[in-house]
Parts: structure tokens; C-alpha cells; sequence
């Protein structure tokens, strides 16, 4: 994995590499800079510029490699081995991300899910998907963590338990958050915390809307 990446190129090869995906389940094999920055909403100059950063990819000419550059990107952002994760709060919001089929794509796999009230939290699930899932208590965090190495936890709590939670992530000894409430929170250095705000994005897009170019 290459670092000091910054955010802004991050977020592209990401949107490469899901369009190279969903390129390869239709069973294509060659893709164009143009035809990558025409889907992702950029330049095909700056397809080429991104990708030119990590050394070799493509043919002039010919394209890309549909499997072999997204191979590559996912080796560039980490993503070249399964990486595991636990939903903290089994409310309404960690219900419906586990009933998602494709929230979690590709080299991600949920293997654990708690709740301060993991029965009440089970019969929810089983109401809303039709199956029961095993959803244990919070306190369990650490001990499951010694088996199944959880690199990321999605805070899905309610507001006011979500610091508790990602606390409780932090003690256990998981190093990556990503915290879906609407509380901001906070960890140690040495662990990385994303606190996914849909109100800020939403106020953003009120902004663009009311701008020139809206």
C-alpha cells in the first residue's frame, strides 16, 4: 500500500476501481482514460495523471487492462486482502446496513455485530430481513476482536453512546472508525476515525444550489 495519498486522489481511485468492478462482472476487458473519466466526472488527462503516479498501466493505444488495473488500485489503497468488520449498535441504522447486500463490496466481510441490548436487537433483525443474527453485547468487543482481528468498526449507535462505542473500539484494539451518527467522535492517536456527517452533505448541497453554477 503506498502512503501519503491524499484524500482528494483517494476518493478517485476509488471511483476507478468501482467502475473497473462493475467493468469486469459485464465482462469487458479493455477500458480507456476516456472511458474512465467519463463515467468518474473528470478529465482523461487526469485519469492518466493519477495512474501514471504508481508506475506502468496500460498500452498507448490499446487501454487498460480491465482485472490488472484494478488489481493494481486495490493494491494501492490496501484493499488486496479481506478486511474485517464489526457494526456497533444494532438499531434502525445497523439493520439496515447489515440487510444491504452491496454496502459491503468486493474485499470487505462483516464478522460481528453488537448492541448494549443484543436481544432486543436480534428480534429487530429477524422482524426486518426474515433471518436471525447472532448480536452480541458491547462488553464482548475485545474478546472477539482476539479472534476475528476486526480492522474496521461502524459506529451505528444512538448519538449519545456513539463516543462509549468508539471508545470501547479503541480499547479493544481496533485502528480504523467509521462513525455513521450524528455525534461527532473522537480516538487517540495511532487509530483513524471517519465521522460520516450526511447533514453536512446535505448542507452542502443546499449551498451549491443556491450558488451560480446550481
Amino acid at each position: 500500500m503506498y502512503t501519503n495519498l491524499s484524500e482528494t486522489i483517494i476518493n478517485r481511485l476509488s471511483i476507478y476501481m468501482h467502475y473497473l468492478t462493475e467493468q469486469e462482472e459485464q465482462g469487458e476487458r479493455l477500458v480507456s482514460s476516456y472511458d474512465i473519466a467519463q463515467v468518474c466526472g473528470v478529465t482523461a488527462g487526469l485519469v492518466r495523471k493519477d495512474l501514471a503516479r504508481f508506475g506502468k498501466f496500460g498500452i498507448k493505444g490499446v487501454g487498460y487492462d480491465v482485472i490488472e488495473l484494478c488489481e493494481g488500485i486495490k493494491t494501492i489503497l490496501g484493499l488486496d486482502h479481506t478486511l474485517h468488520v464489526a457494526i456497533l449498535g444494532m438499531g434502525t441504522l445497523g439493520s439496515y446496513l447489515l440487510s444491504l447486500k452491496d454496502f459491503l463490496k468486493g474485499n470487505y466481510e462483516i464478522v460481528a455485530t453488537f448492541d448494549m441490548k443484543p436481544t432486543v436487537a436480534t428480534r429487530t433483525i429477524a422482524i426486518e430481513t426474515g433471518s436471525s443474527v447472532e448480536v452480541q453485547h458491547l462488553s464482548r468487543l475485545r474478546e472477539v476482536n482476539e479472534r476475528q482481528r476486526i480492522d474496521i468498526a461502524l459506529i451505528t449507535t444512538v448519538p449519545s453512546e456513539a463516543q462509549k462505542a468508539t471508545d470501547q473500539a479503541v480499547q479493544s484494539g481496533i485502528r480504523g472508525i467509521l462513525n455513521f451518527t450524528a455525534a461527532y467522535v473522537k480516538a487517540p492517536w495511532g487509530f483513524v476515525v471517519k465521522n460520516v456527517q450526511f447533514t453536512n452533505v446535505q448542507d452542502n448541497l443546499v449551498y451549491l444550489l443556491k450558488s451560480p453554477q446550481g
